[in-house]
């Protein structure tokens, strides 16, 4: 991507795909690094990606784009954000052992991370999950995302056809810019998940089906901004996404904070 489609806004915030704005990236992304511990992905658009991305973690894996996102970038301070059009595009990692946090009889702890905006919060729109309920062939391990303007993040025990979860009564809002972070502790247990907005808890509700037991290793992929239906991509995600982060481990409330500031400074945001 021609690096003249991210002007300057100021001299304190560098432009991406300049040498300043790339170094600003590269400095986010380590402080990221550095807080969360065992982070497993961990996306961060760069103004050279195009169909495919390379997460910025120690696992460098491959974030495939059902579209190109060249020409679907803006800048947002000295970062991108890659739209979705809530009909046809969506992100994907390969299915891999380390994106699996439960062995048919206990789970793991671990936290999903999202920078998004969304434009038209209506139905279920994925954010980010390892979900396929093909036919005959569910392929379900945990999900977040968007039913309406709440949020939900829950874990699923596929062959029991249940689930254990948080859900949030306070809506997010169109066009405003949110981290949401999603943490399980692996207790098997509703109460064991929340979700936060900016660091402050937002989850009020438990999210639950059936008799759960724990998550099982499945072949889905990671999807970000859809999932797999029944016999095709469903639940498109309407907005933009700036970062993706899923590591395993649960963040805590003072490490939320930090994000939070990380992410402020970055990106030219206020969120709080």
């Amino acid at each position: 991507m021609d690096i003249n489609t991210f002007p300057v806004i100021t001299d304190d915030v560098p432009p991406p795909g300049t040498t300043a704005g790339d170094a600003a990236r590269l400095e986010y992304i380590g402080e990221v690094l550095a807080l969360c511990g065992d982070v497993k992905r961990l996306w961060v658009p760069k103004s050279s990606d195009g169909t495919t991305s390379t997460d910025a973690s120690r696992n460098a894996a491959t974030l495939t784009h059902a579209a190109t996102i060249a020409g679907r970038m803006s800048q947002l301070g000295s970062g991108l954000a890659v739209s979705f059009d809530g009909v046809a595009d969506y992100s994907s990692y390969p299915d891999a052992a380390d994106l699996t946090h439960g062995d048919s009889s206990t789970d793991e702890a671990f936290t999903v991370v999202t920078l998004l905006n969304p434009t038209a919060l209506s139905g279920n729109q994925e954010i980010c999950s390892k979900f396929d309920t093909s036919t005959g062939a569910t392929q379900k391990e945990w999900r977040t995302f968007c039913s309406g303007a709440s949020f939900f993040a829950n874990s699923q025990d596929d062959s029991a056809g249940a689930r254990i979860g948080r859900s949030s009564s306070s809506n997010l809002s169109n066009a405003t810019w949110a981290l949401m972070t999603s943490v399980y502790d692996g207790s098997g247990v509703a109460a064991g998940w929340a979700t936060y907005k900016q660091g402050t808890q937002w989850d009020t509700t438990d999210d639950t089906s059936g008799t759960y037991v724990a998550m099982e290793n499945k072949t889905s992929v990671v999807y970000i901004g859809a999932s797999k239906g029944a016999a095709a991509m469903t639940n498109y995600f309407s907005g933009k996404v700036a970062m993706n982060l899923i590591m395993k481990g649960r963040l805590n409330t003072d490490q939320m904070w930090t994000l939070t500031a990380l992410t402020n400074g970055f990106f030219g945001l206020t969120l709080s």
